[in-house]
């Protein structure tokens, strides 16, 4: 497993890599890290980058735990801004379908450079 985090100054506040092999689990040990170190997320901007990564056992029982999660999650998230650089087709494809389930109160956009994502994150209407 590969998933780094690191609250920065900057372009943007909060800076997510996932590399490697990952698991359902990874990504609520991740999701849980994070979110054991703020109470809200609202006016947070991530660059989540999914670089190279492997899925390993993502069943429909998994994909279903994850959702549940992400609906308990939402409110966190309220007001925050994610951009996710995907340059794999099948990462890219499954963040635009994220994108279309997420509840409006949490910005999410899916990006093939990281250029265009930090260009994305800078607009004046997210800040």
């Amino acid at each position: 497993m590969s998933i780094t985090y690191e609250f920065c100054d900057g372009e943007y506040d909060l800076h997510v890599r996932f590399e490697g092999k990952i698991t359902p689990d990874d990504v609520l040990t991740y999701f849980h890290s994070v979110f054991a170190e703020r109470d809200s997320f609202r006016g947070i901007s991530t660059l989540l980058e999914v670089i190279d990564i492997t899925l390993r056992h993502f069943d429909i029982v998994a994909i279903d735990r994850l959702a549940q999660f992400m609906d308990m999650a939402q409110t966190k998230l309220d007001g925050s801004y994610t951009a996710l650089v995907a340059e794999n087709t099948f990462v890219y494809t499954i963040g635009r379908l994220f994108k279309s389930a997420v509840l409006s109160r949490h910005e999410f956009e899916v990006f093939r450079s990281r250029s265009e994502a930090i260009e994305w994150l800078a607009t004046p209407a997210l800040q």
